[in-house]
């Protein structure tokens, strides 16, 4: 039986106004500094001995803040500043957790559905740089020529910040019919590119199904909210075809960076009968959360292929780490991304949110996804002018068929 998701508990638990949570960070951030003050005074150590050493608290953040607002070359907005310092703390953590404005939290919840408005770029961070992925099919992104491997570099002519992946999916989501520039370094050209794109409605069918001879295929662009049903009733009218009789199943998440967690424990609840799906574990007990089998296997027992690559993460790598764990499934491709962390949106009022970093992801064996990624059983790595679904078929078959 699948446990209650642990974002529902926590945004039922939470609903802070902005300046309250900025009173919480900077209470928690000038406890911390007071305690290692304290902590090296009871020691014998001084932690200002050196002339100039400077430990900020309270009464330095304060001055500080004044000391910008009278100061800086133009009128500052005191509120926008207080937003930008939590915006600050929030970006030193890690590059999941962030602050979300009314737009950034709006856009966020219509991502989850699959329907917004945007260009129909996926992005993922590589060394701090955000990396295309690829661009969404029938997308302005695709139409304008976007391609795999390109990096992100300025948006509207303002610089893309370091790990700033939902402050830069933010600003390219947007009304239809508008306008948004983009910069973009590509690997064979010396100069960034730049590209103008009219947003339009992005409508992304994250379940897409086929033949591979007797191997039913299944691609799964992301998980959205949907995406666990979907796959289910594709899979279960490709079971009764007859003019097939199915093998196995190749279920591709290549590319695929995540989305809805249930979504993902839905998928692999298909295709066990019993055992641990995922669980997650936080400094918090509300953190803590086991998902596990509860239905039967609709497949029958018949083999399973999973393709991963070094962008399938996050959900992805729950659906792949579950059943590699369970001997379910085969890993095919090559290392995954190693993205095991849960966010969880915590809604403030005036619609605004922060999204925060608040457990770990953990395999049925109890491996840590995060920051490590999981290892295909058979590598397979992608090749110039390859048939790579070909390969696939070919070591799949060898592997069952030993």
């Amino acid at each position: 039986m699948v446990t209650k998701p642990l974002v529902n508990d926590t945004i039922q638990s939470m609903s802070l106004h902005p300046r309250i949570l900025l009173a919480v960070v900077v209470s928690m951030v000038t406890g911390i500094i007071l305690g290692i003050t304290l902590d090296l005074k009871l020691h014998g150590k001084n932690p200002s001995t050196k002339e100039g050493d400077f430990v900020l608290d309270l009464e330095a953040f304060e001055s500080i803040l004044n000391r910008i607002s009278e100061s800086y070359v133009s009128p500052l907005n005191r509120e926008e500043m207080l937003e930008d310092a939590v915006k600050g703390v929030l970006r030193g953590l890690d590059p999941h957790s962030v602050y979300l404005g009314k737009k950034a939290y709006s856009k966020l919840k219509n991502q989850s559905t699959g329907q917004f408005g945007g260009v129909g770029i996926k992005l993922t961070i590589e060394a701090g740089k955000l990396r295309v992925v690829n661009p969404i099919s029938n997308t302005p992104a695709e139409r304008a020529g976007i391609l795999p491997g390109d990096i992100l570099v300025y948006i509207d002519r303002k610089p893309v910040e370091k790990n700033a992946l939902q402050l830069a999916l933010a600003k390219l989501r947007g009304k239809p019919g508008t306008s948004v520039s983009i910069g973009i370094e590509r690997a064979d050209q010396n100069e960034a590119l730049e590209f103008k794109l009219i947003r339009a409605a992005i409508n992304i069918s994250s379940v897409q199904s086929r033949w591979l001879d007797d191997f039913a295929y299944l691609k799964i662009t992301q998980f959205q909210v949907d995406t666990g049903i979907d796959a289910v009733k594709a899979i279960n009218t490709m079971l009764v075809n007859p003019e097939h009789k199915m093998q196995g199943l190749i279920l591709d998440l290549r590319g695929n960076t995540g989305g809805v967690l249930q979504a993902s424990v839905e998928l692999v609840d298909a295709f066990l009968g019993e055992g641990k799906i995922v669980y997650t574990k936080g400094r918090r007990a509300s953190s803590d959360v086991k998902y596990n089998a509860s239905a039967t296997d609709i497949l029958g027992g018949l083999p399973i292929a999973i393709l991963i690559d070094k962008d399938s993460a996050s959900a992805s790598e729950i659906v792949a780490g579950a059943l590699q764990d369970h001997k379910r499934a085969l890993l095919m491709g090559s290392k995954s991304y190693g993205k095991g962390s849960v966010q969880t949106v915590m809604p403030l009022r005036n619609k605004h949110a922060i999204k925060l970093t608040t457990a770990l992801y953990y395999t049925p064996n109890g491996r840590v996804i995060n920051d490590v990624g999981l290892e295909p059983d058979i590598k397979i790595e992608a090749k110039e002018n390859q048939d790579y679904l070909k390969v696939v078929v070919k070591e799949f078959t060898k592997a069952i068929n030993p």
